[in-house]
């Protein structure tokens, strides 16, 4: 099945005795309605919750996880298409994907709460399954771009989700002004731990934060923040690599443009990181970089280029 102008892709396994999606109906009937969304600017996941329940209630995701299992087990050669070692998806557009994937125990003793830079669905699907949830409440103030270690979480709630439950995560971050699921007052983190391996059906938006924040479960504040989109988390191994080059002695000339290009990076941190990096491989071109930033719409690269020009002037060196 194919929505032209959606990109859907299908988890449809090449082997002559593979299970499509064909006939798993709720999650056919999801696809549909969302491909009748025109832009990501009228999506909300808010509005297929309904969708979602029925998915749920027909079983149809854990048959299918069911016979994947008993196809491995007869073909140790079978390898259905998954985006990771702990999940599977269903689908995939431009707007949503929807996963099946497991969490077990040791997953969630990590201690680390992380922030959620997409909105999403989240259900337990087997029948003993038991997820537990701890709803943290950030600072009216927070902003999901400006790194603050004095930021502290809020404990406000306690809760289950068993099978047959789901609930609705809201993102954190810059959201689109279209997005209706979350007060811009009142932004939440909800950390999930389990006791039993658990098998889940998430439905997520694409993220629209640029960024997202790890929390210390004990101190309930922030260990560090980081890219959410595997796009800018690219970038950064980009500027990794040139510095891996550079340091080796390979001459890296001919790489300054694109460290030049990632100094008006929209991700603060990638044009900070770009700057430093530039210096260090030609030092005129990177104080024109430096000076640039100086102007910064964010604080905190803004502070670090003025502070890097004085260091320059104390120096000697002509800025």
């Amino acid at each position: 099945m194919e929505f032209i102008g959606k990109k859907f892709f299908f988890n449809k396994n090449k082997l002559k005795n593979s299970e499509s999606l064909n006939e798993l109906w709720s999650v056919n009937s999801l696809i549909t309605s969302v491909s009748k969304v025109e832009s990501f600017a009228d999506f909300s996941i808010s509005n297929f919750e309904n969708t979602f329940q029925k998915i749920l209630n027909s079983c149809e995701p854990t048959e299918y996880v069911l016979r994947h299992v008993k196809q491995y087990a007869l073909d140790s050669k079978y390898s259905p298409s998954v985006a990771s070692a702990n999940f599977v998806h269903l689908f995939a557009n431009d707007l949503c994907q929807l996963y099946i994937g497991s969490l077990s125990s040791e997953q969630t003793k990590r201690n680390m709460i992380f922030t959620a830079p997409c909105n999403f669905l989240f259900a337990p699907l087997n029948r003993d399954a038991e997820v537990f949830i701890k709803k943290y409440l950030l600072p009216k103030d927070w902003n999901c771009e400006i790194y603050d270690t004095n930021t502290k979480l809020e404990l406000v709630d306690e809760f289950s989700l068993r099978a047959g439950q789901y609930i609705n995560v809201p993102r954190n971050g810059n959201c689109i002004d279209s997005q209706k699921d979350q007060s811009p007052s009142d932004s939440y983190i909800y950390d999930f731990t389990t006791e039993k391996p658990v098998i889940w059906l998430r439905l997520a938006s694409n993220a629209t934060a640029f960024y997202q924040w790890v929390f210390d479960k004990d101190t309930l504040k922030p260990s560090f923040m980081s890219s959410s989109s595997l796009a800018q988390t690219r970038y950064e191994t980009i500027i990794q690599v040139i510095n891996s080059f550079r340091e080796s002695g390979e001459n890296v000339e001919k790489y300054l443009d694109v460290l030049e290009s990632l100094t008006a990076n929209p991700l603060h941190h990638i044009r900070w990181a770009a700057t430093q990096e530039l210096f260090e491989a030609n030092q005129t071109r990177g104080i024109n970089a430096v000076k640039k930033l100086i102007d910064d719409t964010h604080p905190h690269v803004k502070k670090a280029a003025i502070e890097a020009l004085i260091q320059l002037r104390n120096y000697g060196v002509v800025v």
